[in-house]
């Protein structure tokens, strides 16, 4: 088990040509795109997943006692579900467009495309940042143990920790750096 605490760097400013991704979005990305290459029939089958997800989020969350977080994923009406699909399709497509060696910065407290994508997006912002922090670092965790058993070749996956300097209650966060080849073939396994 890869530990997040195997490098003691403090982290260069974000790279605005990096795909921002929070650890715990590579579920929704794999659902995109895992199985499907760059090419000229890739936007139509990701547009089908990306219908399918949002489907899946609006039904699943609504009914539950977690109500407000379909409708602040896919808003209410189908013209918001319409557009929270086609900015999943746009996501998607970016990743599958970009090089191989596109920076990829996976950071817990950073709002990333697919916090972006949502309509409202209320529950991105949770007003604990030390919980979200947390949350997110476990998936970075279980994102490094998925790459390790995958057999990924971690000389491309870099942890670095970025001082929050006592925001929100904690010290530092753990950031992933990668690159896209190296996020590809883990979504695509």
């Amino acid at each position: 088990m890869r530990s997040l605490e195997v490098e003691d760097k403090h982290s260069e400013p974000i790279n605005e040509d990096a795909f921002l991704l929070r650890p715990h979005h590579t579920g929704i990305l794999m659902s995109l795109v895992r199985g499907i290459q760059a090419g000229p029939n890739s936007r139509a089958a990701i547009e089908q997943r990306a219908k399918e997800r949002a489907n899946e989020i609006r039904t699943r969350y609504n009914p539950l006692a977690i109500q407000g977080y379909g409708k602040d994923v896919t808003g209410k009406t189908e013209a918001d579900l319409e557009t929270y699909a086609s900015r999943l399709v746009e996501i998607a497509m970016s990743f599958l467009d970009s090089s191989d060696d596109r920076p990829v910065h996976m950071i817990p407290s950073e709002d990333d495309s697919f916090c972006h994508a949502c309509i409202v997006g209320i529950h991105c912002n949770i007003s604990d940042m030390a919980d979200r922090v947390w949350r997110e670092s476990t998936s970075a965790r279980s994102f490094l143990d998925r790459a390790e058993e995958l057999g990924i070749d971690f000389s491309h996956i870099e942890i670095q920790h970025r001082p929050l300097e006592g925001l929100y209650g904690c010290d530092s966060e753990p950031i992933i750096i990668t690159d896209i080849g190296t996020l590809r073939k883990y979504v695509q396994q």
